[in-house]
């Protein structure tokens, strides 16, 4: 596998990830900008452009015409959100390669956001938020997230409202775009088997324009006391979904991998501390993970499961003694082997397409501004030890950092 980085003319930063045996490639536009970035009165706009951008362009009418084209070519296309990117990529089938990046170079570029789909996408996008209130282990993230991040970007919906979504315009969606979707904020990823030959040439034919907007910055986040906090909400469902959580650090490339092997051992895969306990042992839950996400500025983890109303203060309880055992060492050499070697092989076997290549190198590029090769991430995973592990999660997981949110219903 090849990588590249260079800069087009007018600034945008390109990655290119060359591998011969992938018969696809994926390229990926990625903006460094999404919902933090927004206003209370914008919530949910980064994540409406990212449905409006592929609408119709002056060259392609309209999203069917858009469509049409990609899938022709044996291509697709999707977006995502995030709290503080914004992506947009095509895949297709390597000979296509070049006719599918002149497509999504004319999307970006010139989508031209019609008043009539705009009205048409916020009711699918209501639509979208409907479906997320009636999942209920989406809806207690949002609870807690919301009772974590009281008051500031992140602890609000990435789908914005209802409320809010009906008081965006179109020129408030321009005015974002104008204000964030600069030359310095976006990477462009080209990933699979394409070829060098002429490929800064084509993206700077394509990507070609000038601007002179800086970086903008966001509200920054600050930790808080917890003091291992418990809030209730009622639905009728027949489980309660529980979240027990709290902040970590911010995004660094030290406390990532210790960060992620404390994670496989307490909940990544059959074999991990939690899953063995709460479902394999006391038959608790189906599901139940621990997921951590870090920003530029602060970080959180969360601990996620589902059990009946009657039984989940055993549930938390038996949470919270596996969380002490791992925070007293009390974790075997094969243990840790088993993390280390769970960690590789799901990311190994991930980056086999040119779809999680891109993303992998792309987003890591954009928010870290390095090239995180997968070769010395193994070499990180292999030289780091439980004391590690312990030394940044016993940061984190004690009682004046936990707070917990539990949806549930009826007894």
């Amino acid at each position: 596998m090849k990588i590249s980085n260079f800069n087009l003319d007018n600034g945008i930063n390109c990655l290119a990830i060359h591998d011969n045996d992938c018969p696809s490639v994926t390229t990926t536009i990625l903006v460094k900008t999404g919902s933090r970035y927004e206003t209370l009165h914008e919530s949910g706009i980064a994540h409406l452009i990212e449905h409006m951008i592929f609408k119709g362009t002056k060259l392609r009418g309209n999203s069917k015409i858009i469509a049409n084209d990609i899938e022709l070519m044996g291509g697709h296309m999707n977006a995502f959100t995030s709290q503080e990117y914004t992506g947009f990529y095509l895949k297709a089938p390597k000979q296509n390669f070049l006719k599918v990046l002149d497509v999504l170079s004319d999307i970006f570029k010139n989508s031209i956001f019609p008043e009539g789909e705009l009205v048409k996408e916020k009711s699918v996008i209501f639509e979208e938020i409907k479906m997320y209130e009636d999942m209920p282990m989406e809806k207690v993230n949002d609870q807690f997230l919301e009772k974590l991040f009281i008051n500031h970007p992140l602890g609000r919906n990435i789908a914005g409202t209802k409320g809010s979504l009906e008081k965006i315009s179109r020129q408030d969606c321009l005015g974002f775009i104008d204000k964030y979707y600069s030359n310095k904020n976006i990477v462009i990823v080209v990933a699979g088997g394409f070829s060098f030959d002429g490929l800064q040439k084509s993206l700077n034919e394509l990507f070609k324009g000038e601007d002179n907007k800086q970086e903008i910055s966001f509200q920054i986040a600050k930790t808080r006391q917890l003091d291992n906090d418990y809030f209730e909400f009622n639905k009728k469902i027949e489980q309660s979904h529980i979240v027990m959580g709290g902040f970590l650090g911010p995004r660094k490339t030290e406390t990532r991998i210790p960060l992620l092997l404390g994670d496989i051992i307490l909940s990544g895969g059959f074999g991990s501390k939690l899953f063995q306990r709460i479902r394999e042992d006391l038959g608790l839950a189906y599901y139940i993970g621990l997921n951590i996400n870090q920003f530029k500025d602060i970080g959180y983890y969360s601990i996620n499961m589902g059990v009946d109303p009657s039984k989940k203060q055993l549930a938390i309880d038996n949470v919270n003694i596996e969380i002490n055992k791992f925070l007293k060492g009390e974790v075997e050499p094969i243990e840790l082997e088993r993390a280390k070697n769970y960690l590789i092989g799901n990311l190994s076997t991930n980056l086999e397409t040119s779809e999680e290549l891109a993303s992998w190198y792309g987003i890591r590029f954009l928010l870290d501004g390095e090239i995180q090769y997968l070769e010395d991430f193994i070499k990180r995973v292999d030289k780091t030890g439980l004391d590690d592990i312990l030394s940044i999660w016993t940061q984190y997981l004690k009682p004046e950092n936990s707070l917990t949110v539990c949806l549930t219903g009826n007894n």
